[in-house]
């Protein structure tokens, strides 16, 4: 990768979270010297987007998951391919594939669960061969707890030599100012996403919560140990706990999958335990 001349491209940077990943790129290349692109399939329309969002980005790269040529040439100028054309049911594939070709690194913000399962099933093994890593639910939905339940694991079997038994992760939700609007919960990406996921051969796949683990032995014990709760319960401090929004399904089966990788990459055997999550309605306490 010491030739290519881009560190990451942001595939689908005409959409609302791609502009924000782009105005973010462009103030952090001054400061760390990351060179970066901005792609998507009208190049004017993205520039024009840009422009108006005052984000200094530099020359758009043409890219069309409908063509694989096009994302071929793309990843093969990146470390990094973002990808951000969803709802990645219908549009990820491609693009994957395309960063295996050219031996790239790729990250997406998918939260439908049953195409990330194919695609363990696809690439995970054509991807560890060629030293490319595939990194797939990781926005913000899924990735703050999925890190603090990672660093609480370290924490425990550093200082005290324990593995996790039982994790209980809770979040208070601020609602943003004026009167609240579908969107302040659910985001039209994330409606698509649900479409498709309900839409999908796999969607009664998504309420397990090991359904992203590929050790047999390790999967039971997790639907043994740690079912996902889909009812309103009471906080150990009293306070009404709601199911996670906008989905109860994504973070569990991602942490648990994060546990097996960890413990594969350690070299000891992963240890199921029991994660609940939910948000902690007006009055609770966190």
């Amino acid at each position: 990768m010491s030739a290519r001349d881009l560190d990451v491209v942001v595939l689908g940077a005409t959409g609302v979270t791609g502009r924000q990943v782009a105005r973010y790129l462009a103030d952090r290349a001054g400061e760390d010297g990351v060179r970066w692109a901005p792609a998507a399939r009208d190049t004017g329309k993205l520039a024009a987007l840009l422009g108006e969002a005052r984000v200094e980005a530099p020359e758009p790269i043409a890219a069309d998951v409908g063509d694989p040529e096009s994302l071929v040439a793309l990843a093969a100028r990146a470390r990094v391919v973002l990808d951000l054309v969803g709802p990645y049911t219908r549009f990820g594939r491609p693009v994957i594939e395309a960063c295996l070709a050219a031996g790239s690194h790729y990250v997406d913000l998918t939260g439908e669960l049953p195409f990330v399962r194919q695609m363990i099933d696809a690439f995970d093994e054509p991807a560890r061969a060629a030293g490319v890593k595939i990194v797939q639910v990781c926005g913000f939905e899924a990735l703050p707890a999925d890190l603090l339940v990672a660093l609480v694991a370290k924490t425990a079997r550093e200082r005290f030599g324990e593995e996790l038994a039982d994790v209980d992760l809770q979040v208070q939700m601020t609602a943003p100012p004026g009167p609240p609007q579908a969107s302040d919960m659910v985001s039209g990406g994330t409606f698509q996403s649900l479409v498709e996921v309900a839409a999908s051969e796999g969607a009664a796949s998504v309420t397990d919560p090991a359904l992203l683990i590929s050790d047999r032995s390790h999967a039971e014990a997790v639907r043994r140990m740690s079912p996902i709760p889909l009812a309103p319960r009471r906080g150990a401090d009293g306070a009404v706990v709601a199911p996670m929004a906008p989905a109860p399904f994504i973070n569990p089966a991602v942490i648990h999958r994060s546990v097996e990788l960890a413990a594969q990459a350690e070299g000891r055997e992963p240890r199921a335990f029991r994660y609940r999550e939910g948000v902690v309605l007006a009055g609770g306490v966190v």
